[in-house]
């Protein structure tokens, strides 16, 4: 399927699921979507993001594995708890300003390579950053309600970055592995990094 004109007949629609098909933008067909609480266009061949600003009521966008280059167009989604943009050409955080009720934002698999745009982001419980080109930990310290961050296959190299995270006390999950800041901690990694950061439970699911 390219084509989704049809889903303008269907104003009351709540929910939209277009996964997996050879949907090449999102058109002005989507603008009078205005019910739509969760849209999933997942493995498409979306470039940008556009369109969205009418659909004031979205909870939940899904747009992993397609072209998207930047997070652009995300203007007008005040309600919106949920953003998945794994697996797309995304290299900067950007566009998230009036996010302010985002929960879980997931960016894995993207071209990122720093942490600018997420510190006003004060409601998010989980952040996904994993398999990027971030080599430092930025400043994380409004995300006070964090409770799980994934931040393995990143070129990140100093363990003791993780010391801007001790005073994130709701953060009992993180996932570290495949890093060179893992690496280089050996036998002792477990240890410091419930030192730095003692909320932590569960260290990369084996502590």
């Amino acid at each position: 399927m390219r084509e989704v004109g049809f889903v303008q007949e269907m104003g009351h629609l709540r929910e939209l699921y277009l996964v997996k098909n050879k949907v090449g933008k999102i058109g002005p067909e989507m603008a009078g979507l205005t019910d739509l609480r969760l849209l999933e266009l997942g493995d498409n061949r979306i470039r940008e993001i556009a369109n969205l600003s009418n659909l004031a009521e979205l909870d939940s966008l899904w747009l992993a594995k397609n072209k998207i280059t930047s997070l652009r167009g995300l203007e007008g989604l005040g309600k919106l708890r949920v953003l998945s943009m794994q697996c797309n050409r995304i290299t900067q955080i950007e566009g998230l300003e009036g996010l302010t009720g985002l929960q879980e934002l997931y960016l894995s698999e993207n071209g990122i390579t720093d942490m600018d745009g997420l510190n006003h982001l004060t409601g998010l419980v989980t952040l996904d950053l994993a398999m990027n080109k971030i080599g430092s930990i930025g400043e994380m310290g409004n995300l006070t309600k964090l409770q799980d961050f994934w931040f393995n296959g990143n070129p990140w190299a100093d363990l003791k970055e993780l010391t801007k995270l001790e005073g994130l006390v709701s953060l009992t999950t993180v996932y570290l592995m495949d890093t060179p800041a893992k690496a280089s901690a050996g036998a002792t990694y477990h240890t410091q990094v419930q030192a730095m950061i003692p909320s932590v439970k569960l260290i990369d699911i084996s502590n």
